[in-house]
């Protein structure tokens, strides 16, 4: 406050550099007990073969398309996974 009052979109350009931002998240496990840890494998491997474990997908395209998928992922755009296919016309 010391410059005055910040400008009405002060708000929206941090968070627009926020959404731009990559982040990397780490996690130890050895943070969780052995038990917990077994139990959330099992219930992972559980979900995988029952089916009920679904991928976000935000698109499928053809894998000339890598460098467009790339840009789109470091502009921010995607949400989920781009999956990239070797020949779109053999998986219809």
């Amino acid at each position: 406050m010391v410059a005055g009052e910040p400008p009405a979109d002060f708000g929206a350009a941090i968070l627009e550099g926020f959404l731009r931002s990559i982040s990397y998240a780490t996690l130890s496990l050895a943070t969780i007990l052995p038990d917990q840890l077994a139990q959330a494998c099992a219930d992972a491997f559980t979900s995988a073969t029952e089916g009920t474990l679904h991928p976000i997908v935000y698109a499928v395209t053809p894998l000339d398309a890598a460098a467009e998928a790339h840009r789109r992922m470091d502009a921010g755009e995607v949400f989920g996974r781009i999956v990239l296919c070797r020949d779109l016309m053999s998986e219809a």
